[in-house]
């Protein structure tokens, strides 16, 4: 009969070793802090040494896709743990302050409010959106990689609406075209694109991490 001490040594042999994690807090504030230092580095180089940035003449339009991005990336993180079960509020709070950013644009949109800036087209925005939105979202799955996360669609539209979002953000400051039917189409789709396409790529990018945990 084979002896207890045996067995356990048997079934340990191939356990992967325990990775610790940074708690929430410090890999949200991580992630935010590295993320602005990637957006701002990248407006840096596009704008030719801030020659081109400009702050948004309606900046208001942008604190519901600020609010977005802090909510969307708490909640990827706080439920790519075991255990952690999501906040009812919190989840549809991102769904809630997109739509609010939508109608705030679609009034301007329809009311023909416009600003003294130019509205010509900026062919760049789609190009420096996907270059800026690469590394935030890579960044966020390898932290959430690490937490053996358990609802992968879930977590898949967190991340790319918190990294889609912060994107936007930073194009709002590069791109000088204030119009409101260029916002709604290039920035603003964009990101309602990327959090639904994050669905399916978190079934793809965590289909491993969950089945390891069986």
């Amino acid at each position: 009969m084979m002896k207890t001490d045996v067995l356990i040594d048997r079934l340990s042999a191939n356990l992967a070793p325990v990775r610790r994690v940074f708690p929430i807090s410090v890999a949200y504030c991580l992630w935010i802090g590295s993320s602005l230092l990637i957006l701002i580095s990248y407006i840096w180089w596009r704008s030719d040494f801030f020659r081109m940035i400009h702050i948004p003449v309606y900046l208001y339009e942008l604190i519901p896709a600020f609010l977005v991005l802090l909510i969307s990336a708490y909640n990827a993180i706080h439920t790519s743990i075991p255990g952690n079960r999501k906040i009812q509020y919190l989840s549809l709070a991102p769904i809630s302050f997109l739509v609010l950013w939508m109608c705030l644009l679609l009034f301007r949109f329809f009311t023909g409010i416009t600003s003294d800036i130019p509205t010509y087209n900026y062919h760049t925005c789609i190009r420096d959106f996907l270059l800026m939105n690469l590394p935030t979202s890579i960044g966020l799955i390898y932290i959430i990689r690490r937490r053996y996360p358990m609802s992968k669609k879930n977590i898949g539209f967190w991340i790319f609406t918190a990294s889609a979002t912060m994107s936007a953000l930073g194009e709002a400051f590069l791109c000088p075209n204030e119009a409101a039917s260029h916002l709604i189409l290039i920035h603003l789709f964009p990101v309602f694109g990327l959090s639904l396409l994050g669905i399916w790529i978190g079934n793809f990018v965590f289909h491993r991490e969950l089945d390891s945990t069986f």
